[in-house]
Formats: structure tokens, sequence, C-alpha cells
């Protein structure tokens, strides 16, 4: 385990030139007065770039490749997005470079603190952003950081938190050594098998954090993987169990005692409940008044790209779902929106996930109208066509001629979920650019 004060005296490299590499490089030099070198792969986005000229004691280095040689260090910390199983990266490790990463230094250097961590497949931003604010109502000040947007070292300037709730990816759990006073599993599915180099090393690579954990373990017992892979886990507790914290009759509910009414959130889907029921179980953890807590996420204002309704035109609503990635969230989409005819946008990059569940669901009705984009596109109309049952196939990589064609095919009442079931490929630079572009082509720029 390293602390901070640990990295003194060493010759650093972070590897990554993006937010990541920004803010280890400005922790370095304003928080421990010392020089480090940033290596990256390509031109990191101006502001960043801008950033690190200023900072004094910053050497950066770009070149396709630029990871090739890391022997003259003695430490590196790796940017999230650099898979720990790179060639370089190995043969580095083989040659006694050690690593390490913002999240792993942050825990380490907060090891007896009241850190939250959650992870999970899909879930774990929406989830993170309502345990703070069900801490914060509840009167205990609680800062939200990590994977859903802001780097851990970054979040907390004025150091007013007391409760610091940190997102974690799975290429963030991947090679922890420290771990929080809670963590939270949300979900688990496959996804980023290709990072990971499949299905067994991404559950083990996101298990990583929870058997770090050095107090509660919180699962929901219905996921089945999740349930099964955390079963030696001492101190695994459940939400959604009909003991604990759960939804049932249109409510949520601490055991047989009433919390709220389902209708009083700003939220769809059962997914979207259990995520309430993970907040509400940390915040009876610590010992929060769950009442109070339950006022804060009925606040709740929704995250970009994660089911939003943008728009409703015609009595046709639009959602932009852009970052669910894999077929179980897009799952989850439909039967938040089923209330009517959907017609739905689909298609990325194909990364190997078994779309079969969402095929299943895609012939059963309620489905009208599909898009398909990009390779996974091409994935799906080839397993669909001809199928009993499948709805009306358009194939396009253009948003307004999507959008246009599944308008056309619904009356009032109906929806238009972007909600792909893959990563963005070459059509868009990312989930985000998808909104956007989806965004812009129902006549709802985001602004």
């Amino acid at each position: 385990m390293l602390r901070l004060a640990d990295l003194r005296g060493r010759r650093i490299a972070v590897l990554g030139a993006g937010r990541e590499g920004l803010s280890a490089a400005r922790l370095l030099v304003t928080r421990l007065g010392m020089r480090a070198t940033v290596l990256g792969e390509s031109e990191p986005p101006a502001p960043v770039r801008e950033a690190l000229a200023q900072l004094e004691g910053i050497e950066v280095r770009i070149a396709p490749d630029v990871f090739a040689d890391l022997f003259g260090y003695d430490l590196a910390i790796r940017s999230p997005g650099l898979p720990i199983r790179r060639p370089e990266l190995a043969r580095a490790r083989a040659a006694g470079l050690r690593f390490t990463s913002l999240t792993d230094l942050f825990l380490a250097e907060h090891a007896g603190d009241r850190v939250v961590a959650v992870t999970g497949t899909k879930g774990k931003s929406t989830t993170a952003s309502l345990i703070g604010l069900a801490l914060e109502a509840s009167g205990l000040p609680t800062v939200v950081a990590g994977n859903i947007g802001t780097p851990v070292f970054d979040a907390d300037p004025e150091g007013r938190a007391r409760v610091h709730v940190v997102e974690v990816s799975s290429y963030q759990a991947s090679d922890l050594r420290s771990g929080p006073s809670i963590a939270v599993l949300t979900s688990l599915y496959p996804e980023h098998l290709d990072w990971h180099g499949g299905r067994d090393a991404y559950y083990d690579d996101k298990l990583n954090l929870l058997r770090r954990a050095t107090g509660p373990v919180v699962v929901d017992p219905s996921c089945s993987e999740a349930r099964r892979r955390t079963e030696g886990l001492a101190q695994r507790c459940f939400f959604g169990d009909p003991d604990g914290i759960h939804a049932e009759g249109g409510e949520i509910r601490d055991g047989t005692r009433t919390l709220g009414r389902v209708d009083d959130l700003p939220l769809r889907g059962a997914h979207n409940m259990s995520n309430v029921c993970a907040a509400l179980t940390v915040a009876a953890l610590l010992g929060r008044d769950l009442e109070a807590a339950w006022q804060g996420i009925t606040r709740y204002a929704g995250l970009p790209h994660r089911q939003r309704q943008i728009a409703v035109r015609d009595g046709i609503r639009f959602v932009d779902d852009s970052l669910s990635t894999i077929p179980q969230s897009t799952l989850h989409a439909i039967t938040a929106y089923d209330d009517g005819p959907i017609a739905l946008i689909l298609g990325g990059r194909d990364r190997g996930v078994d779309p079969a569940p969402l095929l299943d669901r895609l012939v059963e009705g309620g489905v009208v109208r599909v898009v398909l984009m990009g390779e996974m596109g091409r994935v799906l109309r080839s397993a669909l066509s001809g199928r009993l049952g499948a709805p009306e196939l358009l194939s396009t990589d253009d948003m307004s001629e999507a959008v246009a064609f599944c308008v056309g095919g619904l009356p009032h009442g109906g929806a238009v979920l972007l909600s792909p079931a893959a990563a963005s490929g070459g059509e868009f630079a990312d989930a985000m650019a998808r909104g956007a572009a989806f965004a812009e082509a129902v006549g709802q720029p985001e602004g």
C-alpha cells in the first residue's frame, strides 16, 4: 500500500495525459513539491495541455510508443483507460517498476475515514449520486467523485466532506491494493471484455474493490452473478431484500416501514428503484435518519445520457440513454418505458458481448421500430432478420435519419429511446457525443 508520503524522492511517470493524468501531475507538484514526467500516446485536449504547461517541474512526452521504455522510473501512476495487462506495462512490472493509481492512493490516504466506493456494470453513477444526496440531506457533508467525473483528489479542495463517495470503474478497480470502508456493487454483467481479456477477468477485476473493503459490502441479491461471486465476503449485506430496504407495492420500505412512494421519485424502472435501495442502505449503515435521506433522494435531478427524457414532441417522448452500453441496461430502459410503443436506436462497437437476451425481447412486442448502427448494428440485423415478430429495421449511422425513422412509426404516447446496448464506434467519438447528436436530431441541443 502506497501513501502520498511514499512518493517523495521517487522518479515518477504519470501514464496518460488526460483528465486523471493532469490531476496526478497537479497533485505531485502542488501537494508534494515534486517533479514528474507525463507520458501520453496522443496529444491531450487543449485545456489539459495548457494546464500541464503551467505546472512547474512537469515534463510532457507524447509519442505513439511512449510506454515502450518505462525503465528509467521508480513508480508509475496509471490512468484508468490504460489496460494493466498491456505488454509494455507487463514488461516494466516484471522488471521491478511499481504501479499505483489516483484511486489507490486516495483510498490509502483515507484509510480509516468514511469512504463509500460504488462499482457495478451499470447503475454506479446514479447510485453514487443518490448516496451523496441522501447523506447530505441527513446532515453529513459529502462529496461524490471518481469515475463519475471529478478525479478524487480534486473533488474536495476545502476539506469539507465527512464522507467521500467514490465511483470506481472496473479499470480503476483492477489493480487496487487499498479499499474503502463501505463498498457497493450495483450489478454484474459482462462488459469491457476486450479491455480486461474476457468475462472472468472482468469479474475478477471488478470484484477486487470488494475484496479490499474494510467494512460492509452491499450487494443486490437479485443479481445472481453478483450474489454468487460475493459469497465468500464476510461482511456482505443486501439491499433490495424484504428484511431490509426494498421496493414493494409502489413503495420503498425499510422492512415493514414505509419510507416513501415510488411515484414521488424522479426515476423510472425497477433498476432505478434498486439504486435507491442501495443508497438508503448505505445511509442506514452510516446511522443516518432515513426519512431525511429519502427527502434528499426525491430531489435527484438525473445524470446526462442516463435515461434522461430530453423532449416531448406531439405526444412522443425522446429519451437519451446513450450510456447504456450493454444489452442488460437497454433491457432496463425498454422496461421503464413499456407503457407505450417504443422505437429504439441500437448499435455501436462490437465488443463480443452476447446480445441474445435483448434479441429475445425485441421480438416479444412493444418495440415497433429499431435503428441499427455500427458494427453491433450489423450483428443485430443478421440475428433479427427473418425472426418472427421482429420489428421494422433500418440500418444507418446518421442520427437525423435514425430519429426521423423512429418518429415515423410511433403514435401518441410512444417513446424514442437512444439506448444502444453497445459502446460508441467510429460514427461517434464517445457516448456523450452520441447523446449530443441525438439531442440535436430531436431539436433539443444540449446547453
